[in-house]
């Protein structure tokens, strides 16, 4: 999985807003004392070459940590670079407030960028040992000493607090969205790795399905057309010509089959017919071809049933019909077709040796494999009973909802 980069906090995010404020309040004390007639000249020029390299200072800094550092690492994560930076920009604003007081001004801007490139703690500090600074700066400009009883010291000490609640307050904003950010981007990826799994079980579900549908269709007609092939070579060419032509028909079938199957379609029969005619044709055509006696009954008020019921049932038959020829010997079938309140239910029921043994299609093999799958995704259950020598028994009930 490819890593992405952390995302940006508050400060880092609205870097370009603290950049204006930065020369905002290195410009507008700049305009407000040039016409102070109290500088002199030297002072005013000064005070011009102080402004414009803090401007180009603070410029290269940031630019640096924008444009070169930040693929790397990022400014704030060196403190070497951050020291050199702050201490930088406060040596050239005490220069500019040993000029003329306005200069105080550019404090917002100062402490902006403690708090872009330090943690929050030592940012406080920081602005702190900051304002310390900023007060004997001013007493010593005016010719006065540090004290609690001079009204010009609060502002700054009540600054000081005012930057620490807003610094905690907007990295605590900053801090909670970018764990939003993390646990969006967290869900975007089990949202992915969820989508990639269910592709995953829709195809194994799919590749199930085509193998339960090959087979209920293609594998079943297949055995019956060897069947037929292998005994017209036992036969007289007269007789043999009768199982040549089954198994042609049977192969016929089987095409058509594979096309319906390709086209994800109902079942055959089910495209011309309902479920008890479909079950009665499937009978018929088993019944002309293994000659074994088999009857078809159907109980209670015959009703539509859900397209996946029908489909089910009539595989159930297929594949019971299937393991009768193959495996009991049986000499008569009967399937019966039950509709009741809740639920419809399919008997299949023939006089055949039994489950004996491993001969047993019903031991675990695939077509009772996928039988049961079938009805147990329809809520239903299979049950098969059966004694040795006395036939077997193949119970089917699949629930269905009342229009009532």
């Amino acid at each position: 999985m490819t890593q992405t980069k952390p995302p940006a906090n508050f400060w880092e995010r609205w870097h370009w807003i603290w950049s204006a404020i930065y020369y905002l309040s290195l410009i507008a004390p700049l305009a407000m004392v040039w016409g102070d007639d109290d500088l002199t000249v030297s002072q005013r020029t000064w005070a011009i070459g102080l402004v414009l390299f803090s401007c180009v200072w603070h410029w290269f800094w940031i630019s640096l940590s924008l444009k070169i550092w930040p693929k790397e690492r990022p400014l704030r994560q060196r403190p070497f670079f951050v020291t050199l930076y702050l201490v930088g920009s406060v040596l050239i604003w005490s220069q500019l407030l040993l000029i003329h007081p306005l200069f105080n001004i550019h404090l917002g801007g100062l402490f902006s960028q403690f708090f872009l490139f330090l943690p929050i703690m030592w940012a406080i500090v920081g602005t702190a040992l900051f304002t310390m600074l900023q007060i004997f700066l001013n007493a010593y400009a005016a010719g006065e000493a540090v004290s609690l009883a001079n009204g010009a010291v609060w502002g700054p000490l009540l600054g000081i607090i005012g930057a620490s609640v807003l610094g905690f307050w907007i990295s605590g904003i900053s801090a909670e969205s970018v764990r939003r950010q993390e646990l969006v981007e967290e869900l975007r990826q089990t949202q992915a790795e969820l989508a990639a799994s269910e592709r995953k079980a829709g195809v194994l579900s799919e590749r199930q399905r085509l193998a339960h549908e090959i087979h209920d269709t293609l594998a079943q007609g297949f055995i019956g057309i060897i069947m037929h092939l292998e005994a017209a070579q036992s036969l007289p060419e007269a007789q043999a010509h009768k199982h040549i032509q089954q198994a042609e028909g049977m192969a016929r079938a089987n095409l058509k089959q594979a096309r319906y199957l390709v086209e994800d379609l109902r079942p055959e029969p089910l495209q011309k017919a309902s479920l008890p005619d479909a079950i009665t044709q499937t009978v018929g055509q088993w019944r002309e071809q293994s000659k074994v006696v088999a009857h078809v009954t159907v109980t209670g008020e015959e009703r539509p049933l859900p397209p996946d019921t029908e489909h089910t049932l009539l595989r159930a038959v297929q594949e019971a019909l299937a393991n009768i020829h193959k495996h009991a010997q049986a000499h008569e079938v009967t399937v019966t077709l039950s509709y009741m309140g809740d639920c419809v239910m399919l008997d299949v029921q023939d006089d055949g040796v039994g489950l004996n043994g491993a001969d047993s299609p019903w031991q675990g093999g695939f077509g009772l494999t996928a039988m049961r799958e079938r009805v147990e995704q329809l809520g239903g259950s299979l049950l098969v009973e059966s004694e040795d020598d006395e036939g077997t028994t193949v119970v089917v009930s699949i629930p269905v909802v009342s229009n009532q």
